[in-house]
């Protein structure tokens, strides 16, 4: 074999690493990329939002007032929290971890469960009361599905006093507003995807044009 067709063996061996080395490299960025965004799409994901803050009237010298257990009340405020499931897939009871329940802490009494509406009138959510919270027991919940829960209080709430606690499987509780983030999260694992294939094709394209080139 002459020199230049050792050369021209050497060359294409190790064009041919290259090459493997590439798309191995490609492969582990797409199989990454790819269960970064299966985990984002799986988790089930829950949204709330107080769509309702107001303050009952209440004035005993117009012999209007609200009472609670024979105890009339200074400020009685009813307060509705809505809640859903914003994922894509059903909530199922098993997904509370050890049975543990929601909690929606208002950081006072809460005296009454006047209401609890669910979108899904064959699936009711769950709800009692326990001190200063209302839970949402291990329930199923449909997809895009949800429940407006209203409360009885005494005295001043504001949306920030609301404390939310949770032990979910592979999943969250978020604030409404905060939806807009996990679509972020969702954006950049498809964005690290399409990256991580535009990447490696390139680097191969490279490679290969080297190769026809030097023949």
């Amino acid at each position: 074999m002459t020199p230049a067709a050792e050369s021209a063996e050497w060359y294409a061996k190790e064009v041919t690493w290259m090459v493997v080395g590439v798309v191995a490299t490609l492969a582990v960025g797409l199989l990454t990329a790819w269960a970064a965004m299966n985990a984002s799409l799986r988790r089930c994901r829950t949204t709330y939002e107080v769509v309702s803050n107001s303050l009952l009237p209440s004035d005993p010298s117009a012999n209007v007032s609200v009472s609670h257990q024979g105890v009339r009340l200074g400020a009685p405020r009813a307060v509705t929290i809505y809640l859903r499931n914003a994922g894509r897939r059903d909530i199922t009871s098993d997904q509370f971890h050890g049975g543990r329940p929601i909690a929606f802490d208002f950081g006072r009494a809460v005296l009454e469960l006047p209401s609890v509406q669910s979108s899904a009138s064959s699936y009711p959510i769950d709800v009692e009361l326990e001190g200063n919270a209302f839970l949402v027991k291990p329930s199923f919940v449909r997809r895009k599905k949800g429940a407006a829960v209203t409360v009885l209080l005494d005295g001043g709430f504001a949306t920030d006093d609301l404390a939310v606690r949770h032990v979910m499987v592979n999943g969250r509780v978020d604030p409404v507003d905060n939806l807009r983030n996990g679509a972020v999260e969702q954006l950049k694992a498809v964005a690290l995807f399409i990256g991580a294939t535009v990447a490696g094709l390139l680097a191969l394209v490279t490679f290969v044009s080297s190769f026809t080139d030097r023949f």
